[in-house]
Formats: structure tokens, sequence, C-alpha cells
């Protein structure tokens, strides 16, 4: 079991790495709804290693939180759409 925590930490530390550098590299909003992947692994984890199966709150909570990302990537690509110019013919 030991060896499981360390590879958890391991990659805990590797993903914050790699989140930091994203965020240096990109906007945060367009790196939000990556970061909620972490619930969904963090489901299939429950799931795998440990044999355990949330509730029907988990499951309406992520819909809620992976839902409002899908409703702010898209109001901000519209956003970005209209804030470009036309180009002149």
């Amino acid at each position: 079991m030991a060896g499981i925590y360390a590879l958890l930490g391991v990659s805990a530390v590797i993903l914050q790495i790699f989140l930091t550098k994203a965020y240096k590299l990109a906007p945060a909003s367009a790196l939000a709804p990556i970061t909620y992947l972490n619930l969904l692994w963090s489901l299939a984890l429950d799931f795998f290693l440990w044999d355990y199966i949330p509730g029907i709150w988990v499951f309406a909570g992520a819909a809620v939180v992976i839902s409002s990302n899908f409703v702010i990537v898209y109001r901000e690509t519209i956003k970005n759409q209209k804030q470009i110019p036309a180009p002149k013919v």
C-alpha cells in the first residue's frame, strides 16, 4: 500500500509542475476546464483501487461542476470571437 501512496505522491508533484508551466503559457480561463478532469480521475481511482462507488450526490455535484465549465468555455469563446476584428477587404 505504501508503494501506491508513493506513486500517487510522485504523480501529484509531476501534475503540479505541469500545471504551473501551463498557467505560464495559457490564460486561466482556457485551463480551468482541464483541471476539473482531476475529479474524473479521482472517481476512477476510487473505483479501481478501493472498490468504492460514490453516492448519487457526488455524481450530481460533478455534473454541475463539469457542465458549468462547459458553459464558461462557451461564453469565453463567444466573447473572444466578438473581440476579433473582421479583416478589411
